[in-house]
């Protein structure tokens, strides 16, 4: 942002907006309307859904359940509803424009004295590769 310039904060945004910010498709968003009883946007006079943060966050909560801890919908409710208030307390100050960031944990066996034969090989592929570029 240059010198000068104000970043509007929003207090509504449209169903295309909050598809644009979490990448979930505005079918699945109505159907998680249904679903989730909390999920409940507001209509303005044209009969459009409109959004506040809270429910961008509750969108991003469920998002996260469903499809990075693979509960099912029914499951998702049934944490989202043990979880309480106080879970969207933190919701309510994640900025609607953040990324969701998944950290995923590799699970790869290893095996001791088997990594020293595939670095040994992949540093001589990087040293040819290397002298071909000089």
């Amino acid at each position: 942002m240059k010198y000068g310039q104000t970043k509007t904060v929003k207090l509504y945004y449209t169903i295309s907006e909050v598809v644009d910010l979490t990448g979930v498709p505005a079918h699945i968003l109505r159907y998680w309307e249904q679903e989730f009883t909390m999920l409940r946007p507001r209509k303005n006079r044209a009969g459009n859904r409109t959004y506040k943060d809270r429910d961008i966050a509750l969108v991003r909560r469920i998002q996260k359940l469903i499809q990075v801890e693979c509960y099912t919908v029914e499951g998702a409710l049934k944490r989202i509803r043990d979880l309480g208030d106080e879970s969207f307390a933190a919701l309510d100050e994640a900025s609607p424009s953040a990324e969701l960031i998944i950290e995923v944990e590799p699970t790869v066996a290893v095996i001791p004295g088997a990594i020293a034969p595939v670095k040994q090989t992949l540093l001589e592929s990087l040293r040819e590769i290397r002298n071909i570029l000089n």
